[in-house]
């Protein structure tokens, strides 16, 4: 897919390529329906450094680009679009609108999702050794809740705080064999430390970086080396997260299910070791009554 082709590429790319490269990845929509020179005069740019573009990537030209943007195109308009009778004025009718909207997201994402992307991502995370989750601004309870899963299904994860302070200790042990995850829906969400920095920084000491945002040019998709780009389409307006964390949600349920045999486990473990803590308190509790009936006594 030519957002793959780009992400591989995009740090070696000129201004110019980044440019067009920027257009059709948060555009490509409307990108499928330009020819060459259209897309050229668009940007500002030469018609020939459109081509090159393409020929950068790997196509044969330009129009081998097209085809390809105009066939993703294609699969999600097979999408059904939310039909609205009329325009929501109530509370009740605005919310059905919007879970309309939501679903129409979801479908695109599912459609947009390649098998090898999603492979990726799920056996980076059953192979780390231990999983930072960062989220930018919004996300951060996202992050939080996240790691939490990660943790019961038996892996080692933690929700990092944006701090300075907490996330250049939480950096300093992380390298070859970790993982961080990275969540935004919009790069303006500033902490003190921004996610894109965090991840291009985890990355530089060999661990691997995955994002899931909201813009497929986003800065920290690029400063990672697998990356989701979740519908964020709303009718209010206001970007919506509810393709990020219907995303997550299964994708946990996969970890889940890739992990089942060790819940198992963890699970008898936990049993057992419900048990020896009980065991301990009911012990415990008995020699405290035996010493008070002894002082009793005396």
């Amino acid at each position: 897919m030519f957002r793959e082709r780009i992400r591989e590429r995009y740090e070696k790319l000129t201004p110019s390529f980044r440019r067009i490269a920027d257009y059709l990845l948060d555009n490509y929509r409307e990108a499928a329906f330009l020819t060459g020179s259209q897309l050229a005069k668009k940007l500002r740019v030469d018609p020939a450094t459109v081509v090159r573009f393409a020929q950068r990537l790997g196509y044969d030209g330009y129009p081998d680009l097209a085809r390809e943007v105009r066939a993703l195109v294609q699969e999600e308009l097979q999408v059904q679009e939310p039909v609205l009778e009329a325009q929501p004025e109530t509370p009740a009718e605005l919310l059905r609108a919007i879970l309309l909207s939501e679903a129409q997201n979801l479908e695109r994402l599912g459609r947009s999702l390649t098998d090898s992307v999603v492979e990726e991502i799920v056996q980076a995370i059953l192979k780390a050794r231990h999983i930072l989750v960062v989220g930018q601004g919004p996300l951060a309870g996202e992050a939080a809740a996240v790691a939490h899963r990660l943790n019961i299904l038996g892996l080692s994860a933690k929700a990092l705080n944006m701090d300075l302070v907490n996330a250049s200790m939480a950096l300093q042990g992380v390298g070859e064999g970790d993982l961080v995850l990275g969540l935004e829906i919009s790069e303006y969400a500033f902490g003190s430390v921004d996610a894109t920095n965090l991840l291009r920084t985890a990355a530089q000491q060999g661990a691997k970086a995955v994002s899931i945002t909201g813009r497929a040019s986003a800065p920290l998709a690029r400063a990672a080396d697998i990356t989701v780009a979740v519908p964020t389409a709303s009718i209010v307006g206001v970007p919506s997260t509810g393709s990020l964390t219907a995303f997550l949600n299964a994708l946990l349920l996969v970890i889940a299910k890739e992990r089942l045999s060790e819940q198992k486990a963890l699970a008898k473990n936990f049993e057992q070791l419900v048990h020896r803590l009980m065991e301990g308190r009911y012990e415990l509790e008995q020699q405290v009554l035996r010493e008070a009936e002894r002082e009793g006594e005396s």
